[in-house]
């Protein structure tokens, strides 16, 4: 299910769009109202998934198209004339922060500017052998598939501004990396390393 919270300011015409998903256990309605503030001067899309309530990454009970799902979104978003097609961001926090980190890596859509992670970071089905990887189908993830599914190098990520935010002090997902729920997590700075890598950085 999709909410829209449109921008409480009046100007100017065409307004950024973010597509905003909770975490793990989290419900739409709750997210949208923790963050809603920070994001005045946006068009907010908060998405939900009825009946899961985690986003399909590497192991999770969810195998769902959940990156098809996010493109088809964007298509119907595009469509609007009071949006700014070349400023549609992503946010996502914990379990939706690895979707947004997914979505930076596989979706190819220059309108994408900014993704943003917040509580989450790389891990080793995603990216390993100085390469990162995406699933060639989405519904054929999880345990039972080599490294979860990830099977195809992406070659060609597309180039935008990504934003890693991650306390030192997290014993969920932890700050060193390692493992948590099934997966292993390379190292927040590590994760932002590879990022920054596929953006061009060579220092």
């Amino acid at each position: 299910s999709i909410k829209i919270q449109l921008s409480t300011r009046p100007n100017p015409a065409r307004k950024p769009a973010c597509l905003a998903f909770h975490g793990a256990g989290g419900e739409q309605p709750g997210f949208l109202s923790s963050i809603s503030a920070l994001f005045e001067a946006h068009i907010l899309i908060s998405v939900s998934v009825d009946g899961q309530h985690s986003w399909n990454i590497s192991n999770e009970g969810n195998n769902g198209q959940d990156i098809e799902a996010i493109k088809q979104i964007i298509a119907k978003v595009k469509l609007y004339t009071n949006v700014d097609t070349d400023r549609i961001r992503i946010l996502g926090l914990s379990n939706g922060g690895a979707l947004a980190l997914r979505a930076a890596v596989e979706m190819d859509d220059a309108s994408v500017d900014v993704v943003c992670c917040i509580i989450s970071q790389t891990n080793t089905d995603q990216y390993r052998n100085n390469n990162f990887y995406y699933p060639s189908d989405e519904t054929l993830t999880g345990d039972a598939y080599a490294n979860d599914g990830y099977d195809t190098v992406q070659d060609s990520m597309p180039q935008r501004k990504i934003l890693q935010l991650k306390g030192r002090s997290d014993t969920v997902v932890p700050y060193v990396g390692g493992d948590f729920a099934g997966l292993t997590f390379l190292s927040a700075e590590d994760s932002a390393y590879a990022l920054a890598q596929s953006q061009g950085y060579a220092g």
